[in-house]
Parts: structure tokens; C-alpha cells; sequence
């Protein structure tokens, strides 16, 4: 490794290469490191180095607020690696860990998630591995938090659709359980992959559970191809029903029944969340003129609709769940949702005990205030002497009428 670069602690290790903590010495500050395994060590049979040198730094210029910016790639005696933005926070597969997402975060995390894949899209880049593990929440300085889609490790630039990425024994490179039909099939993907796969990931959230685990990986990719899985609707009540519909819709089986894109797919999700908001506007308008109505003004009830246009209905002759025991936790009873001022306290928190780590300065420690003494009280003798004077004038007064 460059003298730049003082390395750390080792921060985890994936199909790609192993990612350290580092500090760069010439910056003054820390970065992420991906040491890219060996070409022969990763079992990737389509890529050469050359390849993977160009699309590191095509991947060099894809700058977004809410993908990880990779700053350089460089060589020493040893091959390539990154030098990429490390990121303070919690991936959702952790977070997720101590309950599902409330309407209020996914409803702020969902977009952000979105406007990186607009951009991708833009480039023709296909991400073909986005997983809870992948989508990392950070906290900035003013408290807010971010979103940072991680590991564009397996991402393909390409102006005809790609195929999916294979090892040398012809086993899949991506997690399974949020991996689109069109890949198991080998065929052409487009960016309605990628919103497969998010919108398993979608489902994750407010669930805790992929929508298609199954026991063992070949029941997990039946589940894919056959489109077994339970509604979102039947699990989230409190979720609002077109959310849950347009959720549904990214994990379509087939994808012209998907959006086209990832706008179209934003689009969707914000026209929803704005008629929601109207539908809620007006509920809360026609409550309050009901306090001053009549008792016996009629009441209007509008049947309900959905918000999204031209939302296919999914079919659900297949959709069902199936005899097993998910290993990432069966859908059964109420989803326990955290709800959004907890989720920040906790977050916090996680956020700010891991900036300790990895040689940064952590803040001293506030010695606990000394609580004042009470002092004994103090004599007044000024109060003392005015009195003995008094007295003596007294005294002297009386001798003087005695006299």
C-alpha cells in the first residue's frame, strides 16, 4: 500500500476485494480503501484488469449525493485499489435488526434511494446488486440523515443491455434473495432490474423479511420465478395502500408490468405520497366542519381509488406464501415499525459512538460537576457593633438622667 495511505482497521470484505479504513496523510483525513482481489481470486470470468480499471474510473466520475464517491484508483506492488468516501453510519441490514421502518422514514429514505439509479440511468450504469447491505443511512452535521448507496462493485457500463455477471462455476454473483427473474434466466438486463431489486429491498424495510426467501437458495430463486411472496398490503396496514400497491410493483414478475425507469418510478412514488397528503388534508377539513354542521347534514363517503396512474393490478393467483421457515424471519403478527423520532435517537447514537473508531479523536470525557458546598453561615458583625453602641449610649444616657 502507498506510505499515503495509513491503514487502520480492516471494515469488512466482499465478492470484490476487502475494504479498510485508512488515513491519507497528504488530504489530512480518513478514507475507505477496496483492495481489489486478484482477477483469479474473484472466480469473475467476463472482466479483465483492463476493463476493471476503466469502468473504476468511469465509476471515478458518477458523482451523486447519495452514492459513495471514489476519489482515486491507484497501483502498488500488490495490484489496484480504491480510494473511495468513507462513510459514518448503519447499512439497513443492521438497522433493520431492531425493527421495520416507519411510514415517516421510508417515506424519506424511499426517495433517496431512487435518485442515485436516476442518475446511474443517465450513464447507463446498472448496479446488479443493490441488498439492505448495500444502502448504508448517515448522519450529517445538522442532524439530517442520508442516504449512501454503497459497493458499485459488480456495476456494468453499457450502451445494450447486459447480461449477469457469472463466476467461473457458473454461480450467480449477487445476493439471491433480491435478485430480479431476468438474472436467474440469464437474460438481458435494463434499469428495471435494478428497481427489482430495490423494490425487494423496499419490501425489506417496512417488513424485515425479502418478499421471496425461501429455506435454501433453490427455493428462493423458485420463489422469484414463480412470484410467491405475500402482499405488502396484507403485512402493513398502517402503510397507505398505494405505497404498498407501487411497492408491489417494482417486484413485478414480469418487467414490462415494472416502471420503465427510476424517475418514472420516483414519479409514481411522489404522486402517491402528494395525494395522500391531499386525501389527509381533506379528511381533517371535512372533520372540522362536521363539528359545526348540523347533526343531521348528510354525510358523503368517496369510495376509495387508487393514486397511482395506469397502476396494473398484479395477479395473485400466485401470490401466496409458501410452507417454510424463512431463514431471515417468518412474516407473521403485527411488524414492529420504529417510529421516526426514535429511529433518529437511536441512529444518533450508533452514529456518534463509531466516530470514535478507527484512530479518530474522540471527545474527552466531562468530569462530573462538583456539587457547591453549603457554607456555614457567617457572622454580620457590622450588625454586632452598630448594637453594642446602641447599648452604650444607652447606658450612657440613663447615667446621665439619674444624675
Amino acid at each position: 500500500m502507498s506510505e499515503r495511505y495509513e491503514i487502520r482497521e480492516k471494515i469488512g470484505k466482499g465478492g470484490m476485494g476487502a475494504v479498510y479504513r485508512a488515513y491519507d496523510t497528504v488530504m489530512k483525513r480518513y478514507v475507505a480503501l477496496k483492495r481489489l482481489l486478484p482477477l483469479e481470486d474473484t472466480n469473475l470470468n467476463e472482466i479483465s484488469q483492463g476493463t476493471l480499471t476503466r469502468e473504476a474510473a468511469a465509476l471515478a466520475r458518477f458523482q451523486h449525493p447519495n452514492v459513495v464517491t471514489i476519489f482515486a484508483l491507484e497501483k502498488d506492488d500488490e495490484g489496484h485499489f480504491v480510494v473511495m468516501e468513507l462513510v459514518e453510519g448503519e447499512d439497513l441490514f443492521q438497522l433493520l435488526k431492531e425493527g421495520a421502518l416507519s411510514w415517516d422514514d421510508f417515506k424519506d429514505v424511499a426517495p433517496q434511494c431512487l435518485e442515485p439509479l436516476i442518475a446511474a440511468g443517465e450513464l447507463n450504469l446498472l448496479h446488479r446488486d443493490i441488498k439492505p447491505g448495500n444502502i448504508m443511512l448517515t448522519l450529517t452535521a445538522a442532524g439530517r440523515f442520508i442516504v449512501k448507496l454503497l459497493d458499485f462493485g459488480l456495476a456494468k457500463f453499457s450502451q445494450q443491455p447486459s447480461l449477469q455477471t457469472l463466476d467461473q462455476r457458473g454461480s450467480f454473483l449477487g445476493s439471491i434473495e433480491f435478485i430480479a427473474p431476468e438474472q436467474l434466466e440469464l437474460e438481458p438486463l435494463d434499469q428495471r432490474t435494478d428497481l427489482y431489486s430495490l423494490g425487494c429491498v423496499f419490501y425489506y424495510m417496512l417488513t424485515q423479511v425479502s418478499p421471496f426467501a425461501g429455506g435454501n437458495p433453490a427455493e428462493t430463486s423458485s420463489n422469484h420465478l414463480n412470484h410467491r411472496c405475500r402482499p405488502l398490503h396484507g403485512i402493513r396496514r398502517d402503510v397507505p395502500p398505494q405505497v404498498s400497491d407501487w411497492v408491489m410493483r417494482l417486484i413485478a414478475r414480469n418487467r414490462e408490468d415494472r416502471p420503465a425507469d427510476a424517475r418514472e418510478a420516483l414519479r409514481e412514488f411522489n404522486d402517491a405520497v402528494r395525494m395522500i397528503s391531499s386525501v389527509s388534508q381533506s379528511r381533517e377539513a371535512v372533520g372540522a366542519n362536521e363539528e359545526v354542521e348540523s347533526p343531521t347534514a348528510p354525510t358523503v363517503t368517496a369510495e376509495p381509488r387508487s393514486t397511482l396512474p395506469n397502476l396494473p393490478k398484479l395477479p395473485t393467483s400466485n401470490v401466496k406464501v409458501p410452507p417454510r421457515e424463512n431463514r431471515t424471519g417468518p412474516v407473521s403478527g403485527p411488524i414492529r415499525a420504529i417510529p421516526q423520532s426514535a429511529r433518529h435517537r437511536q441512529l444518533s447514537s450508533r452514529i456518534s459512538r463509531s466516530l470514535g473508531k478507527g484512530g479518530r479523536k474522540k471527545e474527552l470525557p466531562t468530569a462530573e460537576a462538583t456539587p457547591p458546598r453549603r457554607l456555614a453561615p457567617q457572622t454580620n458583625w457590622t450588625l454586632f457593633v452598630l448594637i453594642a453602641i446602641g447599648l452604650l449610649v444607652l447606658v450612657f444616657v440613663a447615667i446621665l438622667l439619674m444624675r
